[in-house]
């Protein structure tokens, strides 16, 4: 992919500054320190996961994510349903400083809509730093607990965080392997299930992909999703 050119940047700057542009966040964002260098936090998750499950890495790719762990796991015939508690579990004992490319994020003025696609409490820690300690609002959607933006993208005061899939819990409400995330694009495609307040705010601005590794097919599917295709 060709490096961004000065005027990409200097539109996407007067974009920000009118208040156009929606951040998109996905997990190779947020990381932390371990041993004096940094790792993504799901990395991280991933590792402790599969110890805490007495899974033998031998079998997972190198290197591994969690959505290697789950679908180990479940070939080894483990209940699925048992590996979100366990996983919340690990995620209170991360360390709880958000990383440092995210505290940039969270100080960039004119961002009211962070969409994320992680279940940590990361970016809405350091907007509550970035605001003196007061929370952002923040939006967890499920395909059974539909939520949507309290008003629309333009009447928006303060800054809103919507988790797209899910915030961690213990129960399977958020995604964590390839069979989540099918699930909860489906829902959001679902007319009934379709948080349209948000999905007007993603059709109508410009939307700032940061950290998403998604694979080329399903960045594709998810642009077409959110605009609503």
């Amino acid at each position: 992919m060709p490096e961004p050119s000065e005027r990409f940047w200097e539109d996407l700057l007067l974009f920000i500054d009118e208040g156009k542009v929606i951040p998109v966040i996905g997990p190779e964002l947020v990381t932390l320190e371990e041993g004096g260098t940094q790792t993504t936090l799901y990395r991280w998750l991933a590792q402790r996961l599969a110890d805490r499950i007495d899974l033998p890495c031998g079998g997972l790719p190198d290197p591994f994510d969690i959505n290697d762990v789950v679908a180990h796991s479940i070939r080894r015939g483990d209940e699925r349903d048992e590996i979100y508690p366990r996983l919340l579990q690990i995620l209170r004992q991360a360390p709880a400083t958000p990383s440092p490319s995210i505290r940039a994020l969270a100080g960039i003025p004119n961002f009211k809509l962070f969409v994320s696609l992680t279940f940590d409490s990361q970016l809405e820690t350091a907007l509550s730093q970035e605001y003196h300690g007061q929370m952002p609002r923040t939006i967890s959607y499920s395909p059974n607990a539909v939520q949507d933006l309290p008003e629309p993208y333009e009447d928006l005061l303060t800054p809103v965080v919507v988790q797209l899939l899910g915030r961690a819990s213990s129960t399977p409400d958020y995604a964590i392997c390839d069979e989540d995330l099918l699930e909860f694009l489906h829902a959001l495609q679902d007319a009934q299930r379709r948080p349209s307040h948000l999905f007007d705010a993603l059709r109508t601005n410009h939307l700032l992909f940061l950290g998403c590794g998604f694979g080329d097919w399903l960045a594709r599917f998810f642009l077409r999703t959110a605009r609503g295709m």
